[in-house]
């Protein structure tokens, strides 16, 4: 066995059970601790000004938050111990304000902001400690959601995206935050910073394909009110925005099929959309689904001759084309949910267009899985109930 590790000369001997610095460590953290307790004074202060809590109260609230501070800087730390310290906070800062509304206080002052900035302190301590827990970032923009803190949403969901690109839903929310606003570009460049990371992502390209038709109705309506420029179309802002206009590619390709025609990127976005997805039943269904709404959306929206016309019968042509079949093969291991979901796609297209039970049944019996023939069977039977007259069903 190895000789014991000589003691440096000098030097006191160490206790049974402790580490060196140890005293050190907690001389510092009692020091961080008593530096956050402080910095808390103003905020008491007013609280007892405004006699919403009394001094017992205040004492027990301080003594409440030294010990969640003591047992957030121990080293076994867990996310629970700091949600459980947030959850207090809630409480406190929803009696606070029950109080506040009972004394008729009006003006504000520093207590009414100091509650949500602490959660959002500890949240921001708790992202940090646990980067890789996705769930505490998650719940750190709902908490900023329920509490109206958009902008630390913003820097919230910016901060998240570094940890995790691959996430689609944080891509999703920055890039709504970024519509809410009215920054157009900003929000399609984050889409498109997202499929470069998650280029199968059909909410992504779903949702990318639903900002460029709503784009396109709304370059519709300007023109024609006879306005060239579009005001809604805001710039890139924001790190992420920044970021993602810098890195070009996709972008750039939309903004120049969008110097042809207004439906040009949405025509340009479904074709890659169904390019990329090709080896997913499910991500095609989940998609097409969505370009369905998308088309009775511009059907629905007064007619113009600005190429939604060319657009349309691309979504139709793919209704067609991706319906799994037993006669060539295509998809014949596809989930069952997915099978039923793309023909379901193609015969409610061709029943608004015009068509009949007759021959989407025809259509069905050729070429269909098995699991579709059961669907059309219980559709019929639903159609017949429902007062179908014969032609029809």
């Amino acid at each position: 066995a190895a000789p014991p590790r000589a003691r440096a000369r000098g030097a006191a001997p160490r206790r049974p059970g402790t580490r060196p610095g140890g005293r050190v460590e907690v001389a510092a953290m009692a020091d961080n601790i008593e530096q956050i307790m402080s910095d808390m004074v103003q905020e008491l202060d007013d609280l007892e000004r405004k006699r919403i809590f009394n001094k017992d109260e205040i004492r027990e609230l301080v003594k409440r938050r030294r010990d969640f501070e003591y047992r957030l800087l121990k080293h076994e730390v867990r996310p629970q111990d700091f949600l459980a310290y947030i959850k207090y906070e809630v409480a406190v800062e929803c009696l606070r304000k029950r109080r506040s509304h009972a004394l008729k206080w009006k003006k504000t002052s520093i207590s009414d902001f100091a509650g949500i900035r602490r959660c959002h302190k500890i949240f921001a301590r708790a992202c940090w400690k646990f980067k890789g827990d996705k769930r505490m970032w998650y719940q750190h923009v709902d908490f900023c959601l329920r509490s109206g803190s958009t902008k630390v949403m913003s820097e919230v969901i910016s901060k998240a995206l570094r940890f995790h690109p691959k996430e689609v839903h944080f891509w999703l929310l920055a890039a709504d935050r970024e519509l809410k606003m009215g920054h157009i570009k900003a929000a399609r460049a984050l889409i498109v910073r997202g499929l470069r990371f998650a280029a199968k992502s059909p909410k992504l390209w779903s949702e990318f394909l639903r900002l460029e038709v709503r784009v396109a109705l709304h370059m519709r309506v300007l023109a024609g009110l006879g306005v060239k420029d579009d005001p809604m179309d805001g710039g890139a802002k924001g790190e992420e925005g920044e970021e993602a206009k810098a890195e070009g590619g996709e972008e750039a390709k939309v903004q120049e099929q969008t110097g042809k025609s207004v439906w040009a990127p949405a025509r340009l976005i479904l074709r890659k959309a169904l390019s990329n997805l090709a080896s997913s039943p499910g991500g095609t269904a989940a998609f097409l689904q969505q370009a369905a709404a998308c088309l009775k959306e511009a059907r629905e929206a007064p007619p113009a001759d600005d190429g939604m016309e060319e657009w349309a019968n691309d979504v139709v042509t793919a209704f067609s084309e991706k319906r799994p079949s037993t006669e060539d093969g295509r998809w014949s291991d596809a989930p069952e949910e997915a099978c039923v979901l793309l023909w379901e796609l193609w015969w409610d297209h061709q029943l608004s267009s015009g068509g009949n039970w007759n021959t989407i049944a025809k259509a069905v019996a050729a070429s269909a899985p098995p699991v579709v023939l059961r669907r059309l069977a219980a559709d019929l039977a639903l159609a017949t109930r429902s007062g179908g007259s014969p032609a029809e069903v």
